[in-house]
């Protein structure tokens, strides 16, 4: 299970089977930021449980197959992990709190505001983990015990997190087991006021507000971070209830499936399934010579279509190379071209100034933009990942006329 030698703050394997099982689970969930929060969290299970065990003596710390040990339950986690990362696990009488990033430059530790201020999920201890899913392995790289991220650590009310810098962790992860054999229990945990009480009658005005948010088209927001839609002690109130977070999950399931618009279904095309409107270069041009989009990977599949727009001529072409990553992802590349089909092939010409390629999601949030400059003969966004199952628009945009093109995992 350890990669290599690091005696303070292990890197760990991440076990393939656990990366094709946890991307089957996570497929379902209807928001994009939902599926890969669930899938880092599974991965972080499947792989730090093992190593929990192992530090075991005579007594393993603690059994992978205890659920009643882990919270959330794995079985039914992905209700919870839509809206909080972190996982809960019991060792002996002290509780972890297992938190993951994929991010591997993060110089902070940042824990949602649920695991701190709780009563019933704190924990004793905070165990920052980063993740390279592409790369199979993860880091734990340090801790720190619940005073002082309530104490010491800065609370950040845009997003509702406690966090901390690096520096502010234990980064010696052997430090941890002494710890929680030494420090009694006033040093380690700070005093929580208990949470108002909130009766059935009044959640269920709350949920029942939030279910109907979240179906406007207004909710994009909402969808994104529900947790934030109401008041900290009432959202606590709600999870901190088993019933309560059961009438959440009915009210706003986690696998709500979206409208299937004409998408162009990349998995599709990975198989050699192409829609007739995009075309290979060969079909566009026979006579095209080697050049950009030939000089692609042999396990990448690349299409291009034209775009239409009043006073261009002849017509744009929109090209998509995608690529099947490791981890079962894929990278996507998108770019716009001006191009006259000639008797030696394609011929590039410089695109109108300002026209614009955008990158939208279903939520219509522009993630990326990119405006042509004078003499520039193609743009292109910058090559992003999507998850299987996974929906994005690709727009063009010159003055008051855009193109849109939609595409799914």
């Amino acid at each position: 299970m350890l990669m290599f030698n690091d005696l303070q703050r292990p890197y760990l394997a991440i076990p393939e089977l656990a990366r094709e099982k946890s991307w089957l689970e996570s497929i379902n969930l209807s928001l994009l930021e939902h599926r890969w929060n669930h899938y880092l969290n599974q991965l972080t299970l499947a792989t730090v449980l093992p190593w929990l065990e192992a530090q075991g003596s005579d007594e393993a710390l603690i059994s992978a197959q205890s659920s009643d040990r882990i919270f959330p339950n794995p079985e039914t986690a992905a209700q919870q992990w839509q809206w909080v990362t972190g996982t809960a696990v019991a060792i002996h009488d002290r509780r972890l709190i297992v938190i993951p990033t994929d991010n591997w430059d993060a110089s902070e530790f940042k824990v949602p505001q649920e695991w701190v201020d709780i009563p019933t999920w704190q924990g004793d201890y905070y165990l920052m983990v980063q993740l390279n899913p592409e790369a199979g392995q993860l880091q734990l790289r340090g801790y720190i015990n619940h005073r002082q991220l309530k104490q010491e650590g800065h609370y950040d009310e845009g997003d509702r997190t406690y966090w901390v810098s690096e520096e502010a962790l234990v980064q010696d992860i052997d430090l941890l087991w002494v710890m929680a054999e030494l420090e009694p229990l006033a040093e380690r945990q700070a005093d929580l006021a208990p949470l108002a009480p909130l009766s059935r009658h009044q959640a269920g005005a709350w949920i029942q507000q939030l279910a109907q948010q979240l179906q406007t088209a207004s909710a994009s927001s909402i969808q994104r971070s529900p947790r934030l839609a109401l008041p900290f002690q009432t959202w606590a109130g709600i999870l901190s209830n088993p019933q309560l977070r059961s009438l959440l999950a009915q009210a706003i399931p986690s696998s709500i499936e979206p409208d299937s618009p004409p998408y162009a279904q990349l998995s599709q095309w990975l198989q050699g399934n192409f829609e007739a409107a995009w075309q290979s270069l060969d079909q566009f041009s026979p006579s095209t010579p080697t050049w950009g989009l030939r000089n692609i990977p042999a396990q990448s599949i690349s299409r291009g279509k034209r775009v239409a727009l009043s006073g261009i001529n002849p017509a744009l072409s929109l090209w998509t190379t995608v690529t099947a990553e490791m981890d079962g992802r894929m990278k996507v590349l998108v770019q716009l071209r001006h191009q006259t089909d000639s008797p030696d092939g394609l011929v590039m010409q410089p695109l109108p100034p300002g026209i614009e390629l955008r990158l939208i999601t279903p939520e219509e949030e522009s993630l990326q933009v990119v405006k042509a400059q004078q003499q520039d003969d193609y743009i292109q966004l910058k090559r992003f990942k999507v998850l299987p199952k996974q929906a994005f628009t690709v727009e063009v945009r010159l003055g008051n006329q855009t193109v849109r093109e939609q595409f799914q995992a």
